[in-house]
């Protein structure tokens, strides 16, 4: 690989590594490693040369959280950033009282990007999870879909998608009926559309009737109808609402 090569693809695994802190509030280098597929030493080198210049700060657990430079980049605070700080203690709380690992996303260029992740139990497909999904395969991204203009949800299903289960829904026609039930619920699924053993739940958080999030369960299928989906639905809504009455733009 050439200089020029290494160079760009230190500046996207930079990229990467900032992403995945952001989503996580802070992360060490082995968690990091592991889940990027990142060598630890070319790890260990980005994380100190953004700390060097403020993008990164180190904390008291040798991890690493988002630095002050980022946020002096922009003029204010912006809405996702007030969103994690009005929704992380209720997201945490909410991981500790199910056991499961917990997504707060925003849609950017249609994508579920997660801007909180909190883990619950430990289960091997969460070493897999990337920040972002594709909005057709995910039950955060069900929600956005759900809520996009017709013309907007037509152009979506006009481009080819991945059929990445058995389950996995690419086609218009067969989202518009999912559609009717998480807009009459509040509430969308992954039956395993995004990776066999692994399902999710979420339910859109809305400031002024807009959705300006979603916020998700995941865990392994089982694990998940052990504990009662009912159940689980139930305790998700209750965090909704929460987060959606401590928010203040």
């Amino acid at each position: 690989m050439s200089p020029k090569s290494d160079t760009i693809q230190s500046i996207i695994n930079a990229g990467k590594i900032m992403d995945f802190i952001n989503a996580k509030g802070q992360a060490g280098v082995r968690e990091i490693s592991k889940n990027l597929d990142i060598p630890k030493s070319t790890v260990f080198r980005i994380l100190k040369s953004l700390e060097e210049i403020d993008y990164l700060l180190s904390t008291s657990d040798d991890e690493y959280a988002i630095g002050y430079k980022i946020h002096s980049l922009k003029p204010s605070l912006n809405k996702d950033t007030l969103l994690i700080k009005y929704s992380k203690d209720i997201l945490k709380d909410f991981a500790d009282l199910i056991g499961e690992s917990i997504n707060l996303a925003v849609n950017q260029k249609n994508k579920a990007y997660n801007i909180v992740y909190v883990d619950g139990e430990y289960y091997t497909l969460q070493a897999n999870m990337p920040p972002e999904s594709d909005l057709y395969c995910s039950s955060t991204g069900k929600i956005f879909l759900a809520y996009m203009d017709e013309a907007s949800l037509k152009k979506y299903f006009n481009d080819e998608l991945e059929k990445r289960t058995i389950n996995t829904i690419t086609r218009l026609d067969d989202f518009l009926k999912e559609k009717e039930e998480i807009l009459k619920n509040d509430l969308s699924y992954d039956n395993e559309e995004y990776e066999y053993g692994l399902s999710c739940i979420a339910t859109p958080i809305k400031k002024d009737g807009e959705v300006i999030a979603a916020m998700s369960i995941s865990g392994p299928t089982t694990r998940l109808k052990f504990k009662n989906y009912d159940k689980l639905k139930e305790k998700l809504l209750e965090a909704k609402k929460k987060i959606e009455e401590n928010i203040i733009y």
